[in-house]
């Protein structure tokens, strides 16, 4: 169609030409009275139609062109795409019912999980603590965060804790938070279940206890 358009075009474009260059030659013979009144007004309309012509032809090729860019999608992140949604050559319009596909980001990745109101007043405190390396609330946004995988097996890269919500989920009873991990081998997938272990600041001369030797109760 663009093709078409873009001749239809170019003939226009020769036609208004053509009726330049006779307007042009009638105009002495106009002024010289060689001519009628009549034929000179015929020649300057066909001048101007044809050169509104050439107008509506390049109106016509440009919607072409831009609804040909239209057939084109470009995904606005990189990274692995899911299978098509739809099959070459469908009509597609704005809206989830015309999803292509999903494009998942997969390095960095971001990790999800919930933190408990005591689990996220121990962190405050130990890193509000004086006895703490980091003596500021607002360092908690530096933490580190190791995931264990399914397995139990620990994933090589650390990450840092991207932001933990003031609000309480009402229906988890928890703070939403998330985690920045790198994934530079493509090992985490988006979907995949972890468990994420924040490393509070360091807290010198305290007791540690083996961790089988750590029992849940009624208590805690």
């Amino acid at each position: 169609l663009a093709q078409q358009l873009a001749k239809d075009k170019d003939e226009a474009e020769a036609q208004s030409a053509q009726a330049s260059r006779n307007l042009e030659r009638v105009k002495p013979l106009a002024g010289s009275k060689a001519i009628s009144q009549r034929d000179y007004d015929e020649a300057v309309s066909a001048a101007e139609t044809t050169a509104a012509a050439v107008k509506q032809a390049q109106a016509r090729l440009t919607e072409a062109r831009l609804n040909l860019g239209y057939t084109s999608v470009t995904a606005p992140v990189s990274g692995l795409a899911s299978r098509a949604l739809k099959s070459e050559g469908s009509l597609v319009s704005p809206g989830e019912a015309s999803l292509l596909t999903t494009v998942s980001q997969v390095d960095p990745l971001y990790v999800n999980f919930g933190v408990s109101e005591a689990e996220q007043r121990l962190m405050l405190k130990a890193i509000g603590s004086p006895s703490a390396i980091a003596a500021s609330p607002k360092d908690v946004k530096a933490a580190a965060v190791t995931l264990k995988l399914s397995d139990g097996t620990v994933y090589p890269h650390q990450g840092r804790l991207a932001f933990i919500d003031p609000r309480v989920n009402t229906q988890t009873g928890s703070f939403d938070a998330r985690a920045e991990v790198p994934n530079p081998d493509g090992a985490l997938r988006p979907g995949q279940f972890v468990r994420a272990v924040i490393e509070s600041a360091p807290r010198p001369d305290v007791i540690v206890v083996p961790q089988r030797a750590v029992m849940d109760g009624p208590q805690g």
